[in-house]
């Protein structure tokens, strides 16, 4: 039996707005209807037929439905659920991410493998009161991915604290799914490797790594822990700084006098 293949212009458009609006987003015809089918990444492929007829008539209204139930996935809902809901068959279910987060700092302080208020600020709040802001705006990113690529963006790739980011990132919507029942497709991916990525070839090794401003440095020492353990990295620190030594040169620095002066200098032997 030869396949029938729509092929009309209106039909070409409409596919391709559709396809415009979201990777894996289609539209096929189901027995005179309009399909919408959604594959997430990671996931397998949805569906849902839409009240409208596949004519020429009826894109228009389709393609304002569609982005509806776009917009509404990207706060949280299935495909399922974000259809009937654009068709007031079900009510709007807002997700409160910025309770997510309070919840998952107190689980972070006080529960499990805790963390103190100083690895808190340093590894979490900013990254997630990024995320938060950026979920609760106007373009909110739909897909854990887009989140965490925006949230990292401003960070060196491969760099250290661009991991850090990530996994702290990654808690963080785990325990949305979790422990908070948010859908399924905000869990993070399992490998973070794609979004904290690698340093260009060639930017180790030369010029002795990457440079830090002052500010970085003063950053630096002032999140050490006050314990006798962080008193001596800063100290370490600033010497490091102050005299620009490498590392192992730490352990080859000593006071020496001038001869002719008598006054106290530092010696890397």
């Amino acid at each position: 039996m030869p396949v029938v293949v729509n092929d009309q212009h209106w039909e070409t458009n409409f596919r391709e707005q559709i396809r415009n609006l979201a990777s894996g987003w289609n539209v096929v015809q189901s027995r005179g209807r309009i399909r919408l089918k959604v594959r997430l990444p990671g996931q397998s492929e949805q569906s849902v037929v839409l009240p409208f007829d596949w004519n020429k008539l009826d894109v228009g209204d389709a393609y304002v439905r569609i982005r509806n139930i776009y917009k509404l996935m990207a706060s949280g809902l299935e495909l399922r659920a974000a259809a009937e809901q654009a068709d007031g068959k079900a009510p709007q279910v807002i997700r409160d991410w910025e309770g997510a987060a309070e919840r998952f700092q107190r689980q972070k302080l006080h529960h499990g493998n805790t963390i103190s208020e100083a690895t808190w600020d340093k590894s979490y709040r900013h990254v997630l009161d990024m995320a938060v802001s950026l979920l609760t705006g106007a373009r909110a990113p739909g897909r854990p991915v887009d989140l965490i690529d925006r949230c990292v963006a401003d960070w060196a790739p491969g760099s250290r604290m661009r991991q850090i980011r990530c996994q702290s990132l990654s808690q963080f919507l785990r325990h949305c799914v979790e422990r908070e029942q948010f859908p399924t497709h905000w869990l993070p991916p399992s490998d973070l490797s794609h979004h904290v990525g690698r340093k260009p070839a060639g930017s180790e090794g030369k010029g002795g790594g990457d440079p830090i401003s002052d500010a970085e440095i003063l950053r630096l020492i002032a999140s050490m822990p006050d314990d006798s353990a962080g008193l001596r990295w800063r100290d370490a620190i600033r010497l490091l700084a102050e005299l620009g030594l490498r590392p192992v040169e730490l352990l080859h620095l000593s006071v020496r006098k001038d001869r002719s002066t008598g006054e106290p200098h530092w010696w890397c032997s």
